[in-house]
């Protein structure tokens, strides 16, 4: 399944966004809505535009639905 993904390839974000995803996750799970906000259009970190990109989704490729 593609969908279109926004990335920076700046070192912090490549170590710190799984870390805010996982939290945003956990607060749906607990019925808290998760994150109502608006998206990033630049890196928190770096302050850089943050590009959108095709991505194939992890975990879908080859499995029966």
């Amino acid at each position: 399944m593609n969908e279109k993904v926004r990335e920076c390839n700046c070192k912090d974000w490549q170590e710190n966004i799984a870390k805010l995803n996982s939290g945003f996750t956990l607060s749906t799970i607990h019925g808290l809505g998760g994150y109502q906000g608006k998206i990033f259009n630049f890196c928190p970190w770096c302050g850089k535009s943050i590009a959108i990109k095709e991505a194939m989704e992890k975990g879908r490729e080859g499995r029966e639905e």
